[in-house]
């Protein structure tokens, strides 16, 4: 789920990013924020993702002792 979630915003991230570079100067003054929220968003999911797997293997292995 996370990762679906994390493919989304991504997906997202991307048309904003395209549509970014064909909007006028004050578009993109407005734009950029929101892109930089979303990137920063993007990457403490991503972060999420990888500790979580982390916890889930060290789990596993622990159980497997």
């Amino acid at each position: 789920q996370m990762k679906e979630a994390a493919d989304d915003m991504a997906e997202k991230l991307d048309g904003m990013r395209r549509e970014y570079t064909s909007a006028e100067a004050s578009g993109k003054r407005r734009m950029a924020g929101d892109i930089k929220a979303m990137e920063t968003r993007l990457e403490q999911l991503r972060t999420s993702i990888r500790q979580t797997e982390k916890e889930i293997r060290n789990a596993e292995n622990m159980a497997g002792e």
